[in-house]
C-alpha cells in the first residue's frame, strides 16, 4: 500500500490552539505510532498521510484537526511472541526483509 502526503510539525502553541480553540472545546484525535527506525523520509511521509487520512474518515474529523506522533526506535525495543524484533531492513517496495525472515524462522520451528 502506498500513501502520499506531507508531515507537518506542530509546536506546542499550535497544538494548544487546536485543542482549546479559544473557549470552544474541540475533539482532537491523537495518533501515536511506534515504528522501528530505518524508513526513509518519504516512507514516513506516506505513513503519516495514510494514518491521518484513515483516522479522519473513521472518526469523521477533518485532517487538520488530527495530531500524529511517530516515534522511531531500535528493533530491539520491540518484542513479538517473546522474541526481540530485528532492525528494519528495507527490501523491494519497502518490504521488511529482516522481519519477514524472522517470521519464516518462527514458522519453521512450529
Amino acid at each position: 500500500m502506498i500513501f502520499t502526503g506531507e508531515v507537518t510539525a506542530v509546536c506546542a502553541d499550535e497544538l494548544y490552539r487546536r485543542l482549546v480553540g479559544g473557549w470552544e472545546e474541540r475533539t482532537v484525535p491523537i495518533i501515536q505510532c511506534d515504528i522501528r527506525r530505518g524508513r526513509t523520509e518519504a516512507q514516513l511521509r506516506q505513513l503519516a498521510s495514510g494514518l491521518t487520512r484513515v483516522v479522519a474518515e473513521a472518526v469523521g474529523q477533518p485532517i487538520d484537526s488530527i495530531f500524529l506522533v511517530i516515534r522511531e526506535m531500535p528493533g530491539f525495543n520491540f518484542v513479538d511472541a517473546g522474541e526481540h524484533v530485528p532492525e528494519y531492513e528495507s527490501g523491494p517496495d519497502g518490504r521488511d526483509l529482516a522481519g519477514e525472515e524472522q517470521l519464516r524462522q518462527r514458522e519453521a520451528r512450529r
